[in-house]
């Protein structure tokens, strides 16, 4: 209850500091009580803003990566169903690949090392302790960082549909030579005849 009282009071105080200034005092008080006001308000929409720019540019960035991995996928199942289309009996071919993850990129990064080695001398007996700090980051040429390689995405697996697949012989070498071209296995790879 004394609390209650004693912040009443330090507000009287307040007020009547503030009744017993000028006129002109009063206006630069209430001036300035106004620009504060508006810059409270000004930072929360500023601060609304950002965080709709930084989830449109999430979505605008996860988007363009799906965009470039079908691209990806449609280039290579057109170049695929080419190819094997050249076998012979094979006839008309499609393809459908699936990726298991997305194309990544790996960069340089300058990392730096620090050692400190701290011996304590008691009477009973010596101890020494060692403490090693790393940090890492990114390494950069013109404010860009440095690319090291690009990691082409990983093939899931690979349906094949074409004419002649119903002749074991063909489907065996339609099988072989996706595994052959892209490196994976036979369990990943299904041909199936087309209607």
């Amino acid at each position: 209850m004394e609390n209650n009282t004693e912040h009443k009071n330090k507000i009287k105080g307040i007020f009547s500091r503030l009744s017993g200034l000028s006129d002109k005092e009063r206006k630069l008080f209430i001036r300035l009580g106004v620009i504060l006001l508006i810059g409270i308000v000004l930072m929360n929409f500023t601060s609304i803003g950002d965080d709709k720019s930084d989830s449109n540019s999430k979505t605008t960035e996860s988007s363009t990566n799906q965009k470039v991995a079908d691209t990806q996928e449609e280039q290579l199942e057109t170049k695929l169903a080419a190819i094997l289309s050249t076998i012979k009996g094979a006839g008309k071919v499609s393809v459908a690949v699936r990726f298991s993850e997305s194309e990544s990129t790996q960069y340089l990064q300058d990392s730096e090392s620090t050692s400190n080695t701290t011996q304590e001398v008691t009477t009973d007996s010596n101890t020494q302790s060692k403490e090693t700090t790393k940090s890492e980051q990114l390494a950069s040429a013109n404010d860009q960082p440095v690319e090291v390689k690009t990691v082409m995405p990983q093939i899931a697996g690979v349906l094949v549909v074409a004419e002649g697949a119903d002749n074991a012989v063909i489907c065996e070498q339609l099988s072989k030579a996706v595994q052959q071209l892209l490196g994976i296995c036979a369990y990943q790879v299904e041909v199936l005849p087309a209607q």
